[in-house]
């Protein structure tokens, strides 16, 4: 099981890699995360996914999933993979 401080560290970690590592055509938007699923593995990583909504400026609410691998490496986690998509199977 993993300990409440390293699930925050994990959604503090997704929120800085999602907004702030690419630039975004928008001016203003809102998340809600609806779910979350962390696993060690074998090799001493975290691996996660995280389900929520995105809406953006003014929109409609698009569902969302993220997976991603993070690494501990001396001493600080970083994120060695990861795989983002938005729920369009709808529109």
């Amino acid at each position: 099981s993993i300990s409440s401080t390293t699930r925050m560290l994990i959604i503090y970690i997704f929120l800085l890699f999602f907004f702030f590592s690419q630039s975004l055509p928008f001016t203003k938007i809102a998340h809600s995360i609806t779910a979350q699923d962390h696993q060690p593995t074998p090799d001493s990583c975290i691996l996660s996914m995280v389900v929520g909504q995105l809406k953006a400026d003014d929109d409609q609410v698009l569902g969302f999933h993220q997976n991603f691998l993070l690494k501990s490496i001396n001493t600080a986690w970083v994120c060695t993979n990861e795989v983002f998509r938005l729920a369009l199977h709808n529109l």
